[in-house]
């Protein structure tokens, strides 16, 4: 018979029931250090608590579950952020996107277009094509503004009729819209269409080319239109939608897009 004194920490055990409960979370302590709470690796709790096979079996198995629904509640809104975010196409019926495009910047804005929408690229070209020389096309520009000559294109559309939207794009030239835009709207006729023009230019503004297209496309219902600053050719800078800046760009699309075609 054990006669030795008992501590006043001691505690008979109850012999009428198994002392041996299931642990959960709740029951690992947390420890404070420099008041920040840190939760001990769950191998260091259990070795500290000297815990029999069975309760480290089911504080893993309960630490393991609780950690994955905190990485799913962590995880989905971020998941559903993503996809709320990401470009989605926009529902606008058979597209045509006609452009203009001498640096590259207007082709690649007509891109970003054409990955929204799924519609059909037609680039313009020239029978003649115009001078790579700078200042020897800004030259011809300003005589064929000034005389109203509309240049012959090379680009062809035989079935113009089968789309119901247009876009239409091109830089901005001498603040007007480029001739060679002026030569396709006098050739085809887009009338009772939807008609969307989209612009690059060098700072300036799109000047007159947007009100000119309103008023070469009569009997359309032409949207607001899109703008944005490319190169500038002048000074010697040329494509500049890579990088952050067409990210940027493509972003200022989708959102254009889906405020004129809601």
């Amino acid at each position: 018979m054990d006669c030795s004194p008992k501590t006043p920490d001691e505690k008979p055990m109850n012999r009428g029931r198994n002392p041996i409960r299931r642990l959960t979370p709740r029951h690992v302590r947390v420890e404070t250090v420099s008041n920040a709470k840190t939760v001990k690796p769950i191998d260091a709790v259990v070795t500290a608590g000297r815990f029999t096979d069975a309760q480290t079996k089911n504080i893993r198995r309960a630490m393991t579950h609780k950690r994955t629904i905190a990485a799913i509640v962590v995880i989905v809104p971020v998941v559903i952020a993503t996809l709320a975010a990401a470009p989605h196409p926009v529902n606008t019926g058979n597209v045509l996107i006609v452009y203009l495009s001498r640096t590259g910047n207007t082709k690649a804005v007509a891109k970003m277009i054409q990955n929204e929408t799924g519609g059909r690229l037609i680039a313009l070209e020239l029978r003649n094509p115009y001078p790579e020389n700078y200042q020897a096309i800004v030259a011809q520009v300003v005589r064929e503004n000034e005389t109203g000559y509309l240049p012959p294109l090379k680009t062809s559309i035989d079935d113009i009729s089968a789309y119901d939207t247009v876009f239409l794009g091109a830089p901005t030239w001498g603040m007007q819209l480029p001739p060679p835009m002026k030569s396709f709207l006098a050739a085809y006729n887009l009338s009772g269409k939807t008609v969307i023009p989209f612009n690059t230019n060098g700072g300036y503004g799109v000047g007159s080319s947007f009100d000119d297209i309103k008023e070469r496309c009569k009997g359309c219902n032409v949207l607001e239109g899109f703008f944005v600053q490319g190169g500038r050719e002048r000074d010697g800078i040329l494509f500049v939608m890579k990088g952050d800046k067409e990210v940027e760009v493509s972003s200022q699309v989708h959102a254009w897009l889906q405020r004129v075609l809601r």
